[in-house]
């Protein structure tokens, strides 16, 4: 597959950061070693996904910077895209309040 084949879909950052904040919750709500392990899969496949539309968005803007639809994708990105940190930061941190955080490590 070429780049030029490659489908751009503007990132939606607030719809993510919806995803990861519901995801934080099901982590939050997990009741056993296997419902978490579940979630973070989850997380997991929904970072990546989310991940390679960021780098689509970041080198359409270094393949040509000087269209203003480029540049105000990547304008949006460095302005919203620090605010899922956010949301990372949260399930790691349900990750370590986790009571059976043992259990998690042993997998």
């Amino acid at each position: 597959m070429n780049y030029k084949d490659i489908k751009y879909e503007r990132p939606d950052l607030e719809a993510a950061r919806a995803t990861l904040k519901d995801i934080v919750r099901q982590m939050n709500d997990a009741h056993s070693t296997e419902e978490m392990l579940a979630v973070l899969s989850m997380y997991e496949a929904y970072l990546s996904h989310l991940t390679t539309r960021l780098a689509l968005t970041q080198l359409r803007y270094y393949v040509n910077a000087v269209d203003p639809a480029c540049a105000a994708d990547m304008a949006y990105l460095s302005e919203h895209a620090p605010k899922l940190d956010e949301r990372t930061n949260d399930l790691v941190s349900a990750l370590l309040d986790e009571p059976d955080r043992a259990g998690l490590v042993r997998i």
